[in-house]
This record gives structure tokens, C-alpha cells and sequence, in this order.
């Protein structure tokens, strides 16, 4: 059964996983929802972004009811690419149109991005310091109203990450988080709650394709498994439980990565894509019951220095 967390000081939580609503099919998602909730998993993370999001807002409408509520992280941006300002009444009507479509009467977090075109942080830092007058006092009225309980920064950069942050009605971030990519661990507070994205660093943490690597890469991830099994990153009842890799060289591999960010205090719930009922089960059996733990999240850290860059971290074929 998956858990809930407090976001911060917060009193309301979201579900330690939370739905991806970003590769969903018609064919494979029918009673999705509905048996995720019966397996805790009450929180969803969405975009009208998503080539998919009309079928999730299908999936979403059959599941509602009988007791089943849901909770909502949505995925917003303003300006987008190619506008030079943040828009306040275009902001507020994204939210209403998200509340109209959602059915809902409160959104619980809101993935606020700030895009900038070109893609740097000086235009988005320049953005950002020119309409902080109109950014904070939108964000307030906002919570205020209770149409949003929260507001996180997707960051860009750490630079980026500090100073969103600055911005009093931004109160965390939603941002990725694994074992290539930590650098966001470092944010991760009481005060700045964090939303784990692609905990699975986009499938390249599953055996499957650790084992399409060259044999440098995947030495490297041999020896970081040995390093996490050394230092009892996973102790022996979890390796005996938990095991989902057919090759011996990288056990618990996916279990490793799927419990990693949850073993931070701070971290609320990790973000992940689930497109059938097969791989949801497989997802909630290897993340239920992960407490926080920072002792063994830095040790898993410090054992993912072993491991290639996310950017480094591809087949041959494709690095050509």
C-alpha cells in the first residue's frame, strides 16, 4: 500500500507516488485509476500539454465516484515559448480552464515553468526579475482563493532553483531526482518540499537498458551495485522481496531506483508514468512502504558517483 506525505509543514498530503498522466493509451488504461487508488495511489500529475490528456481526463471522469477523490499536481507554464512576459489573467484562466477540466475544486500543487526562447537562464532570470510584481501577487490571489494549495518551480538550473525560491508564494519544487541526476537534493528542506520527476531517469535505471550500455557503462553500474549492497542500501529481507532483474550483475536495480528519492525526508511523492495495470503493480509493490531515510539516501548518493552522467548514460548506437 503507498503511503501519504505532508508537503512541508503543510497539514494536507499527496500519495508517495503519484500518476503520471503523460503515456497513456485508451487500449491499456481501463480501470487504471480505479485500481491504483485501491492501492493508495490518490494523487495525479497532468498537463493539457499531454498529447494524452484527453484520455486522461476520460479515465479520470470514469473513475471518479464511489468514494474515490483525487488529488491534483498540474504541470502550467507562463510565459510560454516565444512571449516575453508573465501574463496574470491568462495564468488565472489556465487555472479556472484546469479546475473546469479536472472537475475539481482545488488544485494541491501547481508545476508553475517559466519557458524563455531562447532556452537560458538569462532571459528566464531577467523574466523573472522584471515581472515579480506581478508574478507574487497573482500566486497569492491564487492561494488565497483556494484554487491553489501550492505553487513549486520546475527550476531549469540551480541558479534558476534559488531564485524562484525567493518568491514568497513558491514554497517548493518539482523537479527531477535520481540516481543521474541529484543535483536537487541540495534544495530538498521542511520549508522547500520537492516532487521527484522520472525517477527511472527516463527507463535508462532499468536492466533492460543498462545492459544495451558499453562494457565501460556497465561496469559502472556494477560497481555501483556492489557499492550500494556494501553499505546496505537495501538490506537482505528487501533483496529477497523485492528483485526484478533477470541479470545478476545489477539486482534491485529498478526497485533501487524507484525507492531512492522517497528515502529523503523531504521529498513528498516521486512522479512516474504508469501505462498499464502490470507495470502500476510492479511500481506500487517496489515503492510501498519506503520511510524516509537520509542516512541511506546519501549513501546511495555517494554510490551513484560511480555511475555515468544522464547525458553520458546511452547506448553506443545512439551516442554516434
Amino acid at each position: 500500500m503507498i503511503g501519504q506525505r505532508c508537503y512541508g509543514k503543510r497539514a494536507w498530503t499527496l500519495s508517495e507516488v503519484c500518476f503520471g498522466a503523460m503515456r497513456m493509451t485508451l487500449e491499456q488504461t481501463g480501470g487504471l485509476l480505479e485500481k491504483l487508488f485501491e492501492w493508495g495511489v490518490d494523487t495525479h500529475h497532468s498537463s493539457h500539454e499531454y498529447d494524452c490528456h484527453a484520455i486522461y481526463l476520460k479515465r479520470l471522469a470514469e473513475a471518479r465516484g464511489e468514494g474515490r477523490a483525487f488529488k491534483h499536481v498540474v504541470k502550467l507554464a507562463n510565459p510560454h515559448f516565444g512571449e516575453s512576459k508573465f501574463d496574470p489573467r491568462g495564468f488565472e484562466q489556465a487555472i479556472d480552464r484546469e479546475l473546469h477540466d479536472l472537475n475539481a475544486d482545488t488544485l494541491h500543487n501547481v508545476q508553475w515553468l517559466l519557458r524563455s526562447q531562447p532556452i537560458n537562464d538569462r532571459d528566464r532570470l531577467e523574466v523573472l526579475r522584471r515581472d515579480r510584481e506581478q508574478i507574487e501577487p497573482t500566486f497569492q490571489r491564487l492561494l488565497q482563493s483556494g484554487k491553489v494549495l501550492s505553487f513549486s518551480s520546475f527550476p531549469y538550473s540551480t541558479d534558476f532553483a534559488t531564485a524562484t525560491l525567493q518568491l514568497p508564494a513558491v514554497s517548493g519544487l518539482t523537479t527531477y531526482l535520481n540516481l543521474l541526476e541529484p543535483e536537487y537534493a541540495e534544495f530538498a528542506a521542511e520549508e522547500t518540499p520537492l516532487l521527484a520527476i522520472r525517477p527511472l531517469a527516463a527507463g535508462k535505471l532499468k536492466s533492460a537498458y543498462v545492459s544495451r550500455l558499453d562494457d565501460d557503462m556497465q561496469r559502472r553500474f556494477t560497481e555501483f551495485a556492489k557499492a550500494a549492497d556494501s553499505h546496505g542500501a537495501i538490506d537482505l529481507a528487501e533483496r529477497e522481496s523485492l528483485g526484478d532483474s533477470p541479470d545478476a550483475r545489477w539486482p534491485n536495480l529498478l526497485a533501487t531506483a524507484l525507492r531512492y528519492p522517497l528515502l529523503h525526508p523531504h521529498v513528498v511523492s516521486t512522479i512516474i508514468s504508469m501505462r498499464d495495470l502490470a507495470q502500476a503493480e510492479q511500481t506500487c509493490r517496489l515503492a510501498a512502504g519506503v520511510q524516509p531515510d537520509f542516512e541511506r539516501f546519501e549513501t546511495l548518493r555517494a554510490a551513484a558517483s560511480l555511475l555515468p552522467s544522464f547525458a553520458d548514460c546511452q547506448p553506443r548506437e545512439i551516442a554516434r
